[in-house]
């Protein structure tokens, strides 16, 4: 019996795979052909297998040129949008918006509200979701938009720039209202918009209102002219509240955990710092201050607590809590209230009153 399918030849196998751009199939050659064998599948069950592969290969790499193509500034998904944080727009909005059924009617959405609102992730999350469907996409800020625009000045090719923006099925312009435009830059956007209108579909976001527009363009007729065509067909939602970059600022600042000072005791009636020393105080121990000070190598503590050296002034040796007493001088850590003391102790207590000295 004569063989219509003869032995596969693996260099010839290779390059014809290689030839006809199935790239999934040729790398997973190997693989595949040991899943044949354990599994024994149909010849059209493996057939489809390695069709599927391929296919779900090429979607995965045409999306990610999709995604570059669509140049955003950043990765910005709608699982990401804190609705939380931003009230002001409810999640079942974005959701019925992520269906994209806008874009198949060739409809525009307008986001308006102040900075940090989320305008900008909502547009770029939104514009992932049309990618992942198959959608072209592009993003531009109106001030890149007018930039490529006044460079195609030099050569006289903005119609085939126009058409080149016109090309992708959602445009996301970002940022309009940030920078007063001239009247090159009005008909600029004025152009795109009508050639948009009912071909393509529009993101814009804006920090302004509708009616502080005719205060962007050069003329309150351009900005009549580009809102009728933008609004006509257009959903619009305005996000307010406080700016989510500005979060950590905004949280009021929690109590610190530091240790909570003990009262402190009730000043002496019979007398004190300023009307002589109490006599229900010992002497050693009746030291008042105002604020806790330093000294070098004595500390002084607040009233009503004791006075110490914490190193020695004559041997420098660290003294432990009073009353303990040098090793090496035997110089008690805490002061002693006598009047005959060095000139050095008179000195380091001389801005005490004299009840204390």
């Amino acid at each position: 019996m004569i063989r219509t399918i003869a032995p596969a030849d693996r260099a010839r196998l290779e390059q014809g795979l290689k030839r006809l751009k199935l790239r999934r199939i040729r790398e997973m050659l190997d693989a595949v052909s040991e899943l044949a064998l354990q599994e024994e599948p149909s010849y059209l069950d493996f057939l489809g297998y390695l069709v599927d592969a391929e296919v779900e290969a090429r979607e995965a790499t045409q999306r990610d040129k999709r995604l570059k193509a669509a140049r955003f500034p950043m990765l910005r998904t709608l699982d990401s949008f804190d609705f939380s944080f931003q009230t002001s727009v409810s999640a079942q909005t974005i959701r019925d918006l992520a269906t994209l059924q806008f874009v198949e009617a060739h409809e525009s959405l307008v986001l308006l509200g102040p900075p940090g609102v989320g305008k900008s992730h909502l547009a770029i999350g939104l514009g992932i979701e049309a990618v992942n469907r198959g959608y072209r996409v592009l993003f531009l800020t109106v001030q890149d938009l007018v930039q490529e625009l006044y460079a195609t000045l030099a050569d006289g090719s903005m119609a085939q720039k126009l058409k080149a923006i016109l090309a992708h099925d959602l445009i996301i312009l970002d940022e309009l209202g940030y920078l007063k435009m001239d009247a090159t830059a009005s008909d600029y956007l004025f152009q795109l918009v009508a050639k948009a209108y009912e071909r393509r579909s529009l993101i814009v976001t804006s920090n302004l209102e509708f009616q502080e527009w005719g205060a962007l363009f050069d003329s309150p007729a351009t900005a009549a002219a580009v809102l009728d065509r933008l609004l006509h067909h257009a959903h619009v939602i305005t996000l307010k509240g406080e700016s989510y970059r500005m979060r950590s600022r905004l949280v009021p600042p929690q109590p610190s955990n530091t240790r909570e000072e003990a009262p402190a005791a009730p000043r002496p009636t019979g007398g004190g710092p300023r009307g002589g020393r109490d006599p229900r105080v010992d002497p050693a121990t009746y030291l008042a201050t105002i604020a806790e000070f330093s000294w070098p190598k004595v500390r002084f503590f607040k009233w009503p607590l004791t006075m110490r050296w914490e190193r020695c002034p004559r041997s420098s040796t660290a003294l432990p809590d009073w009353p303990a007493v040098c090793s090496i001088c035997a110089i008690r850590s805490v002061m002693p209230a006598s009047a005959a003391r060095p000139s050095w102790e008179r000195r380091a207590t001389s801005w005490l009153p004299s009840a204390m000295r």
